[in-house]
């Protein structure tokens, strides 16, 4: 019996031993997954001209030339985008003929999906009659996958009229089917004019305006620091000018690239066609090639390029291209190349400090000299911090009716310079039928009145006024921006009150703050990161800094994100910005440097180090379930005069989470903990020794502790039988 019983405990412990070792394996699992899967990077952008737009008439929908008569007439038209698609801003051309007889206060409003985007008086001086056509921009977050509603209103008004007529029949205005509204689909984004050299960074990123749409950088296999500084250098002159966060940059070597990551979107290509086989395809598709036969070839053997009309350019001279991708011509792609790494360096840096208008067409550029920097602002040039309130997330907003309406928006502002005044530049649109003498606008900061506007100022359609906020009004941190819009209704004693509806004020999301900032520096013998960007971003510009990359190139997909950020801070160039792998620098080179460290602890080995001889190590944070990453900075190990700021995480897919709170900030300390949202969370040690540890690594590591707890008495017991036995 007692035999059995020693054979069973036996076969348990095996089971239990079994089930040990999957847990710890499935504990350890998530971050090798992590380490293949790609992160989604949170930080883009689309552009282009509306040369091939696609237009859907009036007379497409089967409607004729309307004519609308009476003192308060209406016009109603349902238009679909072609394929219920919809890439940017629309434009609703209309063409209407009034009757001559129409004067003063005659006023056509436009809305478009309930919302007023155009108003026009339409006072018809005499003999100045005939057909009219109005351009009005639709912009895109109003428009409607399926129809869209555009509501035309009147009013129609005789000379000296009484009302006492309202069917006179000189109260008309025709619509012309010709009228329609023309859509620019998001698949015709990169290939309505072509992307052209002298307009970049569009199509990559519009000024102020991220998209949804990925930037797909490619450099070689075994990519050097010369290939890896050009793309920081690029990826920060795109943050630069997008100046939001939200841009989706990726990082990819040659050998991990698919075609489906190719047609996914935007593409950026960095190397020479011998060590990026994917650049011969390209620079094919935008028009020239190399040559590299004895007659066309230099003396130390690197091809000369051509395009069909003959020479374009020497082998040391670097080159950029721009057109649509050959992988897929909905996006872009642009080409830096060369036959060297130093015309890489070229190419890339004239890209990333200035703008080159190449050839006639736009998509080709030589770059024979490294280009001069630009001067960095002085002392007594003031760096302005702009936003507008669709970057505050507030759309379009139309006030109806008569009486107070009141907007309200918290916005950051920065660090204000005490001494200079920021600006508001308000634009809106209004009723021309409301009375304009007594409706007014105002506007208030922080609770404290800055101006106003009576609406008899204005222009009846898009109007814009700019209003001063008094020094030392604006606080660094939250405030609070309100505009009021006051409306009356007009009174018509000949023809009774105006409708209700018709007293409107549409507040537009254009209207923007600019904010002089005051010149943030590192504190002398104290680090704290409430001085970020300093000292990495001095003069408004990007100088003497090194991205020092993970050696792990599943971690490297989401560095340029801090490239883009670092770029997004600077006013005036980005050129000295040097990225690449520790090894890739001279420990001379770094001595001269601010450090920016990118990874994991055990992706990134200066961060290995920083983890072991850091003050306060990056092991010795514990941190709640949701806290995933660390910004901190530190002294540099290879020049204590120079500044090391790391940003790591727990995993690779937490990275892009420590990346958002260093976008978004405010910092303050040494030592930032950041949970999965990019957000701040408080601080407490007592970690685990060597590395973070994910909530799915804890969970199997408690199971496998219990098991072995429970072996061990397993094994107690088999101990005691054992005893009896003997």
């Amino acid at each position: 019996m007692v035999r059995r019983l020693a054979a069973l405990m036996r076969s348990v412990r095996l089971v239990l031993c079994g089930i040990a070792v999957v847990l710890l394996i499935l504990a350890v699992l998530p971050s090798a997954v992590a380490a293949q899967e790609e992160p989604e990077n949170p930080i883009g952008m689309e552009a282009g001209s509306p040369s091939s737009q696609l237009m859907v008439t009036l007379d497409q929908l089967q409607l004729s030339d309307q004519t609308v008569r009476g003192l308060f007439p209406s016009f109603d038209a349902w238009i679909p985008p072609p394929g219920g698609d919809i890439g940017e801003d629309a434009v609703f051309d209309l063409h209407y003929i009034p009757s001559p007889l129409l004067r003063h206060p005659s006023t056509l409003t436009v809305s478009v999906n309930d919302a007023a985007v155009w108003a026009v008086d339409l006072d018809v001086t005499e003999g100045m009659g005939g057909q009219r056509s109005e351009r009005i921009v639709v912009p895109k977050k109003l428009l409607q996958s399926d129809f869209n509603h555009v509501h035309l209103r009147f009013l129609l008004r005789l000379p000296e009229d009484d009302c006492q007529v309202q069917d006179h029949p000189g109260r008309y205005v025709t619509i012309l089917n010709t009228s329609g509204m023309r859509f620019t689909p998001s698949g015709r984004a990169a290939d309505r004019k072509g992307p052209d050299l002298l307009g970049f960074p569009a199509p990559f990123v519009l000024s102020g305006e991220p998209s949804a749409v990925p930037i797909t950088f490619i450099v070689p296999t075994d990519a050097q620091r010369q290939h890896y500084s050009v793309a920081a250098q690029v990826a920060a002159r795109l943050g630069r000018a997008a100046r939001e966060v939200g841009t989706r940059l990726r990082l990819h070597a040659a050998s991990d690239v698919t075609a489906e990551k190719l047609a996914a979107g935007h593409l950026i290509l960095i190397g020479t066609p011998a060590e990026l086989p994917l650049m011969s395809q390209a620079i094919a598709k935008i028009g020239f090639r190399q040559r590299r036969d004895d007659s066309e070839a230099s003396s130390d053997g690197s091809g000369q390029w051509f395009t069909e009309e003959g020479l374009l350019a020497q082998a040391r001279d670097g080159l950029v291209g721009v057109g649509p991708s050959p992988w897929n011509p909905t996006y872009a792609l642009l080409a830096i190349t060369g036959n060297t790494p130093e015309t890489l360096a070229k190419a890339g840096q004239a890209l990333a400090v200035r703008s080159i208008g190449g050839n006639a067409a736009g998509t080709l550029a030589v770059v024979p000299h490294f280009p001069e920097f630009p001067a960095q602002l002085t002392a007594g040039e003031v760096e302005q911090l702009t936003m507008r309130l669709s970057d505050l997330g507030q759309q379009d907003r139309t006030a109806e009716g008569t009486g107070t309406h009141q907007t309200g928006v918290t916005f950051r502002a920065g660090t204000p310079d005490p001494n200079v005044p920021a600006t508001l530049d308000l634009n809106f649109v209004h009723s021309p039928v409301i009375d304009r003498h007594r409706s007014s606008v105002t506007v208030k900061i922080n609770d404290t009145n800055v101006g106003g506007v009576n609406l008899a100022e204005s222009e009846t359609g898009n109007a814009s006024t700019r209003m001063s906020i008094p020094v030392g009004l604006l606080r660094e941190g939250e405030n609070r921006l309100s505009i009021d819009f006051v409306l009356y209704r007009s009174l018509l004693p000949e023809c009774g009150p105006m409708a209700e509806e018709r007293a409107w004020a549409t507040l537009l999301s254009s209207t923007s703050l600019t904010i002089p900032q005051a010149t943030t520096k590192q504190p002398q013998g104290q680090l704290d990161l409430a001085a970020y960007p300093a000292p990495f971003v001095q003069s408004r510009a990007v100088t003497d800094v090194a991205l020092l990359l993970p050696e792990d190139s599943a971690e490297r997909i989401g560095a340029l994100a801090v490239a883009a950020d670092l770029g997004r801070r600077a006013r005036v160039h980005v050129g000295g910005l040097q990225a690449g792998l520790v090894d890739q620098f001279a420990g001379g080179d770094l001595r001269s440097l601010h450090v920016v460290a990118y990874g994991t602890v055990a992706g990134n080995s200066t961060l290995a180090q920083i983890a072991r001889e850091a003050p306060v190590r990056l092991a010795d944070v514990a941190r709640p379930i949701d806290a995933v990453g660390l910004l901190g900075i530190t002294r540099s190990p290879w020049q204590r005069e120079r500044v090391l700021l790391y940003v790591t995480a727990a995993d690779a897919l937490a990275l892009p989470a420590t990346v958002l709170a260093l976008e978004k900030g405010p910092l303050a300390g040494t030592l930032v903990i950041v949970d999965r949202e990019g957000r701040a969370v408080p601080e407490a040690l007592g970690a685990p020794p060597e590395t973070l540890v994910t909530a799915e690594q804890g969970i199997g590591l408690t199971l496998g502790i219990a098991i072995g707890v429970g072996m061990l008495s397993l094994a107690l017991l088999d101990l005691h039988i054992y005893r009896r036995v003997l």
